[in-house]
């Protein structure tokens, strides 16, 4: 009595367990639908007749599977359920009724979606939007560590013409300023200002400098060589190619393995090689002038670079043999000696030393030499030569280099700052973190133009870094405390106001 009950038992298993894996066509007796022919018999018969009638054909066996929790009996045992693995993300969990419920968290983790099937998804010890617990939001300057919000170091700045921004430890980049171009992404209003950093999206995570611009373009160097840029593109600043009116963060297309520093001037930008060669793109960046290049070239420019910078649409550059200029002169950037018109190669410039080691233009060019030494040169508004002399009453008067007097030897920065057309000055910073400057007042926050170099007022400790463009920045010694002063027509200040220059050190939202 006891083998018909079981025989049948394991026909209704083996039908259940084939419902989900169909036997192949066997003709008459297997029809596509899966129904039995007419003259077939019922129930286990059918199996038989199979095996009898076509003796060749090959039937599949049953497929058992490890139970999962779904009210089904994948297993083939004829019991639903049993031991079925209910392994939700960082979470204890159990399967009850064909349901995974989810239990308590791991620790470091919890459940902020409210959604059993994502488990414990978030890692509140590093998770900004949750540090520590749910809906816990760190700071737009801090980070989650270990579930706590702490501030950030800032790696590096770039104050710029139009906007300015800062790069974070984290590999973050915040942005502040003019918004006019659509500089800032998609996400944020083209058209308006922003005097209170923002996060520019869209940009890999191993960032370690950023590269000062006078355009509303951004440009972030990773630590592996490679160059991204965002923001306008209208004459093909951020040489990926193409020209458009702007563009979230791309990589530009160098042509070159990797990286090694990288500089704008106002529509142009220029990036050195491992081989020290400089590839250029933009507006005005060539020996001969060219307007709109996408796409990077180190046709007619120097070789063997070691310092580059630009001065409104020309360069300047140290090469292992002397300083050159090249690119259009309207700044003075070949100091008193007249432009030629159409003429624009690489030229030799002579200095008061042979040892220069770095050169910052803004609205003038000053150099410094191995041995500490100062030089000057182009416009003198606000006293930016620094040489003790009477500055210029007007701008267009363009004079060659002298050295700055007065400024004590074994600075470590060197930063020019303003703009063509100005008053312009320059800071050196040294390794106590003092900071000496001279120049206009708008550019060098000393409250007044002065023709030869003062120390800076700034809080106790000091500078770490110096930065500079129309105006000027310091990170402070703790590197989350960023000054700054200048220019902020645009908000580029970011101290939540714009509008109205500042003559004296403000704190940057966030990094106060």
């Amino acid at each position: 009595m006891t083998k018909p009950a079981l025989w049948m038992g394991t026909a209704l298993l083996l039908a259940s367990c084939a419902e989900s894996h169909a036997r192949p066509d066997s003709g008459a007796l297997a029809p596509r639908d899966g129904g039995a022919p007419a003259d077939a018999p019922v129930g286990g018969d059918v199996l038989d007749a199979q095996r009898s009638d076509t003796p060749d054909v090959q039937t599949d066996a049953p497929v058992c599977l490890p139970e999962s929790c779904d009210g089904l009996d994948q297993d083939c045992d004829g019991v639903v359920d049993e031991e079925a693995a209910c392994e939700l993300p960082a979470a204890a969990s159990a399967c009850v009724e064909g349901t995974c419920l989810l239990g308590a968290c791991d620790v470091g983790f919890a459940d902020c979606d409210g959604e059993p099937r994502t488990g414990c998804e978030v890692a509140t010890a590093s998770d900004r939007e949750h540090c520590g617990g749910c809906d816990v939001t760190c700071g737009l300057t801090e980070r989650c560590e270990v579930g706590t919000c702490v501030r950030e170091r800032i790696l590096d700045v770039a104050p710029g013409g139009f906007m300015s921004c800062a790069l974070l430890e984290s590999s973050r980049v915040l942005c502040w300023g003019s918004n006019m171009y659509g500089s800032f992404g998609p996400e944020y209003p083209e058209g308006e200002s922003y005097p209170s950093p923002v996060e520019i999206h869209g940009l890999p995570s191993d960032l370690v400098s950023l590269s000062r611009t006078t355009s509303a373009s951004g440009f972030a160097l990773t630590r592996s060589g490679a160059l991204w840029g965002w923001g306008t593109n209208a004459e093909g600043n951020l040489g990926i190619g193409t020209m458009s009116r702007s563009e979230p963060p791309r990589l530009v297309g160098l042509g070159v393995g990797r990286v090694v520093a990288v500089e704008s001037n106002y529509s142009a930008t220029c990036a050195t090689d491992p081989l020290r060669q400089l590839w250029c793109w933009g507006d005005h960046v060539g020996s001969v002038g060219l307007m709109g290049r996408p796409t990077p070239s180190a046709a007619g420019h120097p070789a063997g670079v070691s310092s580059t910078s630009g001065i409104g649409i020309g360069w300047v550059a140290v090469t292992s043999d002397h300083v050159v200029t090249f690119g259009r002169d309207v700044a003075g950037v070949r100091g008193s000696e007249p432009e030629v018109a159409g003429e624009r190669p690489v030229r030799p410039f002579s200095l008061p030393f042979a040892d220069a080691q770095t050169v910052t233009c803004a609205g003038h060019c000053c150099a410094g030499s191995a041995t500490g030494a100062v030089s000057c040169w182009g416009s003198d508004l606000g006293g930016a030569l620094g040489d003790g002399a009477p500055d210029d009453a007007t701008w267009g008067t363009f004079h060659d280099p002298s050295l700055v007097e007065g400024l004590p030897l074994g600075w470590i920065e060197l930063v020019a700052m303003g703009a063509p057309g100005y008053s312009a000055g320059a800071c050196a910073r040294y390794d106590d973190g003092d900071v000496w400057c001279w120049g206009g007042e708008r550019a060098v926050a000393l409250g007044h133009d002065a023709t030869a170099p003062e120390r800076l007022a700034l809080p106790p400790g000091g500078a770490s870094a110096l930065y500079g463009n129309r105006g000027g920045c310091v990170r402070l010694r703790d590197e989350t405390q960023l000054r700054c002063w200048g220019d902020n027509w645009w908000g580029e200040l970011g101290d939540g106001t714009a509008g109205t220059p500042s003559t004296t050190l403000v704190s940057v939202l966030g990094f106060e």
